[in-house]
């Protein structure tokens, strides 16, 4: 889930399935509705109904978007750092966009960062209290979160490409960080749990 602008929704990945969703949206409307954003919006692939709490709220849209193979074809390459790929940055417009992202692990400046500074161990990228604006814990993130991701790179890689022959590559920096993490499994609390002291 991520807090949008007044100009520009939140958006996310697919919340549904995330059993403190109802949480998330009261905490996002407590916290930023209508000081910091016009509307709160969550993106859902349809497969799942959204919780019936949630049903009904003005200030809540929701974008359907069913799952089709087209969309799967040219999905981004997910697990090949441009970094590594020898590819160009460029700037992102997600968290212009979306503004921080709530998920499951605490705020991060976007809900692919999010992801990434957990599989990569950067904690200065996730916090539990509402960033406030210029927030030092989101400083460097574009030096390194996005030379992880691919939305990061000026031309963005896809599934389609030929070179992969529809498959899902990765590349070193993600493949050192997985084994990383098989081997010792970071304790990320969830957000709302205590974290181990």
């Amino acid at each position: 889930m991520g807090a949008g602008s007044p100009k520009f929704p939140s958006l996310g990945g697919e919340p549904t399935l995330h059993p403190l969703l109802t949480q998330f949206i009261d905490t996002l409307h407590d916290r930023l509705y209508p000081k910091h954003v016009a509307h709160l919006q969550i993106d859902t692939n349809a497969l799942l109904p959204l919780p019936e709490a949630l049903r009904g709220r003005p200030y809540l849209r929701v974008v359907r978007n069913r799952p089709n193979s087209k969309a799967k074809k040219n999905h981004r390459c997910q697990w090949l750092a441009p970094i590594d790929m020898g590819q160009e940055l460029a700037y992102c417009q997600i968290p212009r966009m979306c503004g921080y992202c709530l998920g499951a692990f605490g705020y991060s400046p976007c809900g692919a960062g999010g992801a990434i500074a957990r599989l990569f161990n950067f904690p200065q990228f996730l916090t539990r209290d509402y960033p406030a604006e210029g927030d030092t814990h989101f400083r460097d993130f574009r030096e390194l979160l996005c030379s992880l991701c691919q939305r990061g790179a000026k031309t963005q890689l896809k599934i389609s490409d030929p070179a992969f022959k529809g498959k899902s590559p990765i590349s070193p920096s993600f493949q050192t960080a997985l084994d990383r993490w098989h081997e010792n499994p970071p304790k990320w609390p969830r957000f709302g749990e205590e974290p181990d002291l």
